[in-house]
Parts: structure tokens; C-alpha cells; sequence
């Protein structure tokens, strides 16, 4: 049976990690307690350790020592807890990002750095998903010069480059015998891409439609904008229709496969809370 401090580079959780190894360790030994991994990190409580597990407390950074101590792990796998713990509790998005790189330099020299993993790279850069879609479509004919001109706003041929050869290497082009580029797949998932990620790349997105409402000019963008007072249930509708749009949306470009297409196109739907609830009509 693998061991799970084995499979600590598998996790995006630290507390989650902690709660998997708490029941494998007490499945292996039933005489395991919290009060003994207590002991073992040199604290006092074992409310403390099961305060941690369900989010009630945080690591501190020097108790973050006395986890590692209790969990008896070194080198790599001492540095990426430490890291996966610093990411969980940063609050800032800067913070998550550095932490996120300390923890995926970690992972890239272990068994676990695998394709999924390598994919989340796509998230990283705003211009990745157009180049994705121009690489495929555009008449720019090997030359990364003209690729960089084609994303709007423009980008270096450096940036180019390096774009199409990230997106070859981590399996989301392909570039056939004639030299023509495809996407080995239509659609990208982002099931199990950490949150911090999704949420830059919502930001960066939500940034470039700013910028796009005073550069671009309204024949060629679509901006509509809703204020409503709604109830839980109608909100809970409303999201389902936004979904099936996003989903009939990638039926569309699915479809449009093969077809010659002009434009990429950024497309966001969100709705948010605009006030505290009011508790219901009196």
C-alpha cells in the first residue's frame, strides 16, 4: 500500500493532506491519535491539530516546523508543505502566485509533474488561450512576427514563440507533417485548476474587457450590464442559464471546426452581489 506522505505532491490542500493522513495513519495503527501527533510536534493540545484539519485555526510559521517534525518529512517533501501551507493561507493573489511557483518548481522534479499538472501553465498568461486558437486558425505561416501582431493587443515574437512552444509541450497544439497547427483538442477543462489560478485568469480576462470598452470600437464588441433585485431561486435559474450558454457557446465553436474563422473572441458572464441580503419582504 503506498504510503501517504508518498503522495504529498498530489495535493493542492495542505488541511486536506493532514485529514488523509490522520485516517490512513489511524487505519495502520489503531492506537494513532491526534494527541499522539501532538506529542510528536512538541504542542500541547490536540484541539489544536484537529482545529487546523477543519479550518479553524491557521499554521504559524513556527509551527509549520513542528507539523514537519511530527510528520517526519525532509528535504523536497519538508520544503513543498511548507509552501502548500504559506499558498493555502496566503490572502493576496501576489502571495498564492509565488507560493504556487515554489510549489510547482518542486513538483516538476518529482514523479507526480505529469501533463494534467504541466497544463496549468495555459492559465498563466492572458495571451496563451489566443495564441491557442490563432495558431490553429490564422494564415501566419510559421512566422511568429505576424502571430504577435494578430492578438489584439499585440505581442513580441518572443512572446509568440514561446507561447506555441509551451502549448506543444504541454500537449494543447500539435503541429502536423505539413507543418500546419492543430489543437489536439477542442475544448480545455479546467476541472482541479486551483482556485487562486482560475481567479487570475478571470482578473487578467475582466481587465482586457475594460480595456477593450475604450479601445475597441462598439460595431466590433457586444457589452450588456443587468442591475436586478432577484430572489435565491431566480438567481440559482439565472446561473444555470449563463452555463448552458457557455456550453452552447463551445458547441458553436466546436462546430465551426474545419470552417475558416476571422476573429477570437473573449466572451464573460458573471453575476455578483451588489448588497447584504435584506432577509426577505416584511
Amino acid at each position: 500500500m503506498k504510503s501517504i506522505i508518498d503522495r504529498l505532491f498530489e495535493y493542492d490542500n495542505y488541511r486536506t493532506f493532514l485529514e488523509d493522513y490522520y485516517a490512513f495513519m489511524k487505519k495502520k495503527k489503531a492506537a494513532f491519535t491526534l494527541k499522539y501527533f501532538a506529542k510528536k510536534a512538541g504542542l500541547n493540545s490536540a484541539s489544536f491539530c484537529m482545529y487546523i484539519i477543519d479550518g479553524r485555526r491557521n499554521l504559524s510559521y513556527r509551527t509549520i516546523p513542528s507539523f514537519i517534525r511530527a510528520l517526519e518529512l525532509k528535504g523536497k517533501k519538508a520544503e513543498y508543505f511548507e509552501a502548500l501551507v504559506l499558498m493555502n493561507q496566503s490572502v493576496t493573489l501576489e502571495d498564492k502566485e509565488r507560493y504556487a511557483n515554489v510549489i510547482n518548481k518542486l513538483r516538476k522534479t518529482t514523479r507526480y509533474y505529469s501533463l494534467k499538472k504541466r497544463q496549468h501553465a495555459y492559465f498563466e498568461e492572458w495571451y496563451y488561450p489566443v495564441i491557442r486558437e490563432l495558431a490553429a486558425f490564422a494564415n501566419w505561416q510559421g512566422d511568429f512576427t505576424r502571430l504577435g501582431k494578430l492578438v489584439r493587443p499585440s505581442i513580441t515574437s518572443d512572446k509568440a514563440k514561446k507561447a506555441v512552444e509551451l502549448l506543444l509541450d504541454i500537449g494543447l497544439l500539435v503541429k502536423k507533417e505539413d507543418g500546419i497547427y492543430a489543437q489536439a483538442e477542442v475544448a480545455i477543462d479546467a476541472e482541479g485548476l486551483p482556485q487562486f489560478l482560475i481567479r487570475k485568469a478571470r482578473r487578467d480576462f475582466l481587465m482586457k474587457g475594460i480595456e477593450a470598452s475604450e479601445s475597441i470600437s462598439p460595431q466590433e464588441r457586444h457589452v450588456s450590464c443587468s442591475t436586478v433585485a432577484l430572489s435565491v431561486e431566480n438567481f440559482q435559474r439565472a446561473s444555470m442559464l449563463m452555463t448552458e450558454f457557455h456550453k452552447e457557446l463551445a458547441e458553436m465553436a466546436e462546430a465551426d471546426q474545419g470552417r475558416p474563422a476571422n476573429l477570437v473572441f473573449q466572451v464573460n458572464l458573471e453575476a455578483f452581489p451588489l448588497s447584504n441580503s435584506s432577509g426577505g419582504t416584511p
